[in-house]
């Protein structure tokens, strides 16, 4: 149930994005080269450093070792697209910089999986690019389209717009109400560590884009594309391809406490909203 809903909860979210979003948005990219590449550097390069570091720093096991690896070289998909788009960050932004790092996964997971574990896999291209599709490039297409079609302030639009936060507390609910194992974990010192590097790398992509003096949409949305990561393909290759599910639990654990500080950035970014058309 949850492989079905939740691809099909996220393709809405991506749906709302496309219909909010101008196209002419994504045009600009073409002048913010140096955000983008920061943004991929950092989700590629920097978060295995920083798992890295964390090994050094906490005597971990070596099946939360290796989850937490798998965690920190999967980078954010459509979630953390969703995400900034309902914290009101530069949604072109995170969708350029989710499409890069998501195609680049199958040759930079397996390199630094095999530095970190020497472990040797091979993640399908086509899967990849499929997911890709099927979740984010189309529905946001169809977004756009409709939204260009409609209007983007147009009563139809805003009914949409509406929808998506609920659609993600859904979408958090699920993950949370399907995943027994997790409640079995949840008051742990495994937990308190995810939580603690989430965080961490929220805090990279922040002070990142601080001391490049990006805007505080784009901080919001550095923070977010770093910290936020895609813990469906961590669980996916710790069960199918290294044939390790009890490793799948430190993913699966991210995957639902990532939310914590997502929440917070929705909360904030929305207060922020509202105090800048309140003046």
């Amino acid at each position: 149930m949850l492989t079905v809903l939740l691809p099909i909860a996220l393709a809405w979210l991506m749906f709302c994005v496309g219909l909010k979003t101008e196209l002419s948005a994504f045009r600009k990219l073409g002048q913010e080269k140096v955000k983008i590449m920061l943004g991929v550097g950092l989700q590629i390069l920097a978060m295995p450093l920083l798992v890295w570091l964390f090994l050094q720093v906490f005597y971990l096991d070596n099946v939360v070792a290796l989850g937490l690896v798998l965690v920190a070289l999967s980078p954010g998909g459509a979630s953390s697209n969703s995400i900034t788009y309902l914290s009101r960050g530069n949604v072109p932004l995170s969708i350029m910089m989710t499409t890069i790092s998501s195609l680049l996964v199958p040759l930079t997971l397996p390199f630094f999986l095999s530095y970190f574990t020497h472990f040797e896999i091979a993640i399908p291209i086509e899967k990849t690019v499929l997911q890709l599709f099927v979740v984010t490039v189309l529905p946001l297409g169809l977004g756009l389209l409709l939204g260009h079609y409609w209007g983007r302030n147009s009563r139809w639009v805003n009914r949409f717009d509406k929808s998506a936060i609920w659609v993600f507390i859904f979408m958090v609910g699920l993950v949370v109400g399907m995943n027994e194992h997790f409640w079995e974990h949840i008051f742990t010192w495994n937990s308190i560590l995810i939580l603690s590097f989430c965080v961490l790398a929220c805090g990279l992509g922040w002070l990142s884009a601080l001391l490049f003096n990006f805007t505080s949409r784009d901080q919001v949305t550095m923070s977010i594309e770093v910290g936020i990561q895609n813990a469906g393909t961590a669980i996916f290759v710790a069960m199918s391809l290294l044939e390790m599910p009890e490793s799948a639990i430190i993913p699966l654990q991210y995957g639902v406490l990532m939310n914590i500080p997502a929440l917070c950035f929705i909360f904030l970014g929305r207060k922020r909203e509202q105090w800048v058309f309140s003046r």
